[in-house]
C-alpha cells in the first residue's frame, strides 16, 4: 500500500498469484482467485475533509465552579468571573428570546463586567465561548 503526495489517492498491489487467503478466502484457510492477478489498485478520494493544524481539545469545564455570571437579576451591569487558564480570547453573547443577538463582547481578560445600560428589562440568555469556540456556560439573566 502507498499513499500519494497529495493524501487523495492509495495504491494497493494485488497478489500476483491470483489468490488470497485473507477476508475474501473466508477463516476456513481457504483460497478465493482474484480477479486482477499482480495488478496495481488505484482508489481516489472525490473529497477530502479538512483538518484544522494544531487545534488542542478542550478541557471539560465544571460550569458550576469555574463561571460565576452575577448579579441575577441584572440592572447596569453584568460582571463575569472566569477560572484561570481558559483559551482566550472570551466571547460573550446575550440573545433575546427570539433569539436575537443584543450584545457581544470579546476580552482576554479573566474578570470582566458587561454594560446592560441600553438594555430594556426582562428575560435574555448569556452565553459565553471559549477561544477554542467551546460554549463555556449558557444562562438565563433577567434585567431589571
Amino acid at each position: 500500500m502507498a499513499i500519494a503526495p497529495t493524501g487523495d489517492t492509495i495504491f494497493l498491489a494485488i497478489d500476483s498469484t491470483g489468490s488470497t487467503s485473507g477476508p475474501t478466502g473466508g477463516f476456513t484457510g481457504n483460497q478465493a482467485p482474484t480477479k486482477t492477478p499482480g495488478y496495481i489498485l488505484r482508489m481516489v478520494y472525490l473529497q477530502t475533509l479538512p483538518l484544522e493544524e494544531n487545534v488542542v481539545p478542550a478541557k471539560p469545564v465544571n460550569n458550576r465552579t469555574s463561571i460565576l455570571v452575577y448579579p441575577n437579576p441584572a440592572s447596569k451591569y453584568l460582571n463575569v468571573l472566569c477560572q484561570r487558564g481558559l483559551r482566550k480570547p472570551l466571547t460573550c453573547l446575550m440573545y433575546d428570546l427570539s433569539g436575537r443577538t443584543l450584545l457581544q463582547q470579546t476580552t482576554d481578560k479573566d474578570n470582566f463586567s458587561l454594560d446592560l445600560g441600553n438594555m430594556r428589562p426582562g428575560l435574555y440568555i448569556f452565553k459565553l465561548y471559549s477561544g477554542y469556540g467551546t460554549n463555556i456556560t449558557t444562562e438565563k439573566i433577567i434585567v431589571r
